[in-house]
């Protein structure tokens, strides 16, 4: 989310520009390095694990924002500047919603090609060529 709706707060060339930009694309770019790089395939067993870090993560992130004051990963609240999270509903349903939304994208558009590939390539052949 942060790297396609950012929220930045600083403009170039400030240096926590720089940081914000850096520290969200390494996140992006560790996850292509895990699948192409150390061939670290999604699995739905990957995808379950995952799920429930993200949740974890997010119940200790929300604890945080409500002892700092803070909203890292407009947990309490939606960015100031409009974003798609405005057409999930009021809070807590933005963030419902954008769970749903990431849980469904994640599942199909990055674990479930991989799982039926996967599965292709396991099949038994019966040993007849294929046109």
């Amino acid at each position: 989310m942060a790297v396609v709706t950012p929220a930045v707060g600083q403009s170039f060339p400030d240096p926590r520009w720089f940081g914000f930009w850096i520290r969200h694309i390494f996140v992006v770019w560790a996850a292509v390095h895990l699948v192409w790089g150390l061939g670290v395939r999604p699995t739905w067993r990957l995808y379950r694990t995952t799920v429930l870090a993200v949740l974890a993560w997010a119940g200790v992130a929300y604890t945080f924002n409500l002892a700092m004051g803070t909203n890292y990963g407009y947990l309490v609240s939606k960015p100031a500047s409009a974003s798609p999270l405005d057409l999930l509903g009021p809070w807590p349903w933005f963030v419902l919603g954008a769970m749903a939304v990431l849980l469904t994208v994640w599942a199909v558009v990055f674990t479930l090609p991989w799982e039926h590939a996967r599965h292709r390539a396991s099949a038994p052949s019966d040993g007849r060529l294929r046109a």
